[in-house]
C-alpha cells in the first residue's frame, strides 16, 4: 500500500491578493484530500503570523487573522517549515514532518521566489 503524503499548503500571505490565495488554496486542498493525501492548511496572515489550521476557514472568510484557531501541535509545525527545530514540552509528542509543502501564496512573498527561497 502507497504511503499517503503529508502535505502543508501554505495560504493567504501579506499580498493585496490575500483573499485569492484563500479561494485558490480551497482548491488545492479538496484535490489534495480527494487523492488521499493528509492535507495540513498552513496560514499566513496579511501581518506575516504563520498560524497552521485545524481546517480552512470559512469561503465566506477573506482575510486571514490570528485569533483563528490554531491545530493541534501547529506551533511544532510551523518551527519545522521555518528551520527552528521540533522540540515539543515534556510529555507532547511531536508533529509528524511534512513530506512536501504546496504554496499557494499569489503576490509579494508568494509569486517572488522568497518563500521558496526560505523553504529551500
Amino acid at each position: 500500500m502507497k504511503r499517503r503524503l503529508r502535505v502543508g499548503v501554505l495560504l493567504g500571505g501579506r499580498s493585496v491578493e490575500h483573499s485569492v490565495s484563500l479561494q485558490s488554496a480551497r482548491f488545492v486542498l479538496e484535490v489534495l484530500r480527494e487523492n488521499r493525501h493528509e492535507a495540513v492548511p498552513i496560514g499566513i496572515t496579511p501581518e506575516g503570523k504563520w498560524v497552521p489550521l485545524r481546517a480552512l476557514p470559512s469561503p465566506e472568510t477573506r482575510v486571514l487573522t490570528a485569533d483563528i484557531p490554531a491545530a493541534e501541535g501547529s506551533e511544532a509545525i510551523a518551527r519545522q517549515l521555518i528551520g527552528l527545530g521540533c522540540e515539543e514540552p515534556a510529555g507532547k509528542k511531536p508533529a509528524p514532518p511534512l513530506d512536501v509543502v504546496f504554496p499557494v501564496l499569489h503576490g509579494i512573498h508568494g509569486e517572488d521566489g522568497t518563500l521558496q527561497g526560505l523553504l529551500e
